[in-house]
């Protein structure tokens, strides 16, 4: 899959509510007791979304595939995700880079990123496997806990200009879609 196919996906339906959506969706299925979602910049020029969940974590079979357009996977019933696309693809909708951390029930952690730069220099998909570093394991510690299993996501290069980044107004937007969305999870 070349950069021009890419690019053009990178246009579809996908806006910040949707992508947060689709990420949430993901969490839900891991089994997420817990979702974080914070905004990172300064306040009308937001630099960084990061989800986090303490859902089951992922192999680094499972990482990949997470990152595969279209990956198929056993789904359980009651599971959200249906076509093993939105993930990536929504965050591919606003976002320029993605880098997810993840640990599993073995305690590993492992860590994958896209870059729109890179795809673009390369002319073809790809992802890049990450080295966890001790930032990159504080982070995670510091939302789920140490040693136990979750995902973080850093959605960073807001480089589509289809939705506001100012911290304000993606809080509104963010609350509004989630809590309606989400009422029946949130209630529980």
């Amino acid at each position: 899959i070349g950069y021009n196919y890419i690019s053009s996906e990178r246009t579809g339906r996908y806006t910040l509510k949707n992508t947060v959506g689709e990420i949430v969706d993901n969490s839900s299925d891991a089994q997420a007791t817990k979702v974080w979602i914070d905004l990172e910049g300064h306040s009308k020029d937001i630099q960084q979304l990061i989800i986090v969940d303490n859902g089951l974590g992922m192999n680094e079979e499972q990482l990949l595939g997470s990152f595969t357009l279209g990956c198929q996977r056993k789904r359980q019933i009651g599971e959200l995700g249906k076509f093993g696309i939105g993930g990536t693809k929504g965050s591919l909708g606003i976002a320029g880079d993605k880098l997810t951390i993840t640990r599993d029930s073995s305690g590993t952690i492992f860590g994958r990123r896209y870059s729109i730069e890179s795809i673009r220099k390369n002319d073809a998909w790809g992802t890049i496997p990450v080295k966890i570093t001790k930032v990159h394991e504080k982070m995670l510690n510091e939302y789920v806990g140490e040693g136990k299993t979750g995902t973080l996501i850093v959605l960073s290069n807001f480089d589509r200009d289809n939705f506001s980044r100012v911290k304000r107004n993606m809080t509104d937007s963010l609350k509004n879609y989630l809590s309606k969305t989400y009422c029946e999870f949130i209630a529980q």
